[in-house]
């Protein structure tokens, strides 16, 4: 979702009279914070791990990502769910709409605001949490996504959850791909909006990532 923010109200399931801005600014980027203090000297020696830039130094210290994925979610409630996901690369782009569970129920008019989905849309438009679970194994295994927060990885689960299945790809916050400091240069190359989009916010991420590397 980007840099992005509910107010308070969302969290407990009622709307705040507030801007929605801030809050949400404030929650993300404390978690990519600890996110940060976490994997402050990070290591991925798997073989799936993005493959290493050998064009400057800057780019030959730390690993590129290549895969960029980005969730829109009902709200930021412990309750929330996935109703969109993207992911992009250089050479391919997914997105898909997911059709609430049925357990699903908690729904954010802050957060509608912001990414501009309804229910209606969401149940008439959108794929099931098992189909989008399948098609995302068969596009991205063995393959590193590079998310701009760990909450990503919250709404990952719970539609993994829900499709009772297990990923065949990893999630990793950008922190751990390029360090603490790369990573908050990187987050300043993001445009400032108010709306977001799942495709749109994982396209704006690889393009500040292109950008910083490019430097």
């Amino acid at each position: 979702m980007g840099c992005r923010a509910l107010m308070v109200g969302d969290v407990t399931g009622t709307m705040g009279p507030k801007s929605v801005g801030f809050q949400r600014y404030r929650l993300r980027c404390s978690a990519r914070a600890a996110c940060a203090r976490r994997w402050e000297h990070p290591c991925m020696s798997s073989p799936c791990s993005p493959q290493k830039s050998q064009g400057s130094n800057r780019s030959s210290r730390v690993e590129q990502p290549s895969f960029f994925i980005d969730f829109e979610a009902s709200g930021i409630a412990p309750d929330s769910y996935p109703i969109q996901v993207a992911v992009v690369s250089s050479e391919s782009s997914f997105n898909s709409l997911i059709k609430p569970a049925r357990y699903w129920t908690h729904w954010s008019f802050d957060a509608q605001d912001m990414h501009g989905l309804c229910q209606d849309q969401l149940r008439e438009q959108g794929d099931t949490p098992n189909a989008v679970a399948r098609r995302m194994n068969q596009l991205f295994s063995g393959q590193v996504l590079c998310s701009d927060s760990p909450q990503d990885s919250f709404w990952l689960d719970v539609l993994y959850e829900a499709a009772d299945l297990v990923p065949t790809f990893e999630l990793k916050p950008l922190e751990v791909f390029v360090g603490r400091e790369a990573a908050s240069e990187i987050y300043r190359l993001l445009p400032t909006t108010k709306h977001h989009r799942a495709l749109d916010d994982a396209s704006a991420l690889m393009s500040a990532c292109r950008a910083f590397f490019q430097v």
